[in-house]
């Protein structure tokens, strides 16, 4: 099967008993500003057949560090796209620094962590559920 990830077919796979599954990973989720963690976003087909999306962009797997304003690396404007054959993982590994996007302290708070199939709305289509970080002076 091939798909752009915004269209209504590949909605159908990744919905509640879809067979596309994301997942996001983090650890550790307990940081002191300065720190670093890692992230890992999964993307696994688990139906029988092998399934090609194409994206608008270099982003496919991505994260969001939500109520922090950080995003995922900067992504290409060229065309891409990933093919997962049936019960194929693809893992991207991200590495988060605790601070601001200007290099300032974060505030001490919990964050949000969300792993994404394409970058940004529109063209994301389904985001892991998220995991959270706490981070302490």
């Amino acid at each position: 099967m091939r798909a752009d990830p915004t269209s209504s077919s590949l909605r159908g796979l990744t919905g509640p008993g879809g067979g596309l599954v994301l997942a996001v990973s983090v650890s550790p989720t307990r940081l002191v500003l300065g720190d670093t963690a890692r992230f890992e976003v999964t993307l696994t087909n688990t139906t029988a057949t092998a399934v090609t999306l194409d994206f608008p962009s270099g982003c496919q797997l991505h994260y969001e560090v939500e109520y922090a304003s950080v995003y995922g690396d900067a992504c290409g404007d060229a065309l891409t796209s990933m093919t997962l054959a049936p019960d194929e993982a693809r893992v991207e590994h991200a590495v988060w620094r605790a601070v601001g996007q200007d290099g300032a302290p974060l505030p001490v708070e919990g964050y949000m962590i969300v792993g994404t199939l394409g970058a940004h709305a529109p063209e994301r289509v389904i985001d892991a559920p998220p995991k959270f970080i706490r981070v302490d002076p």
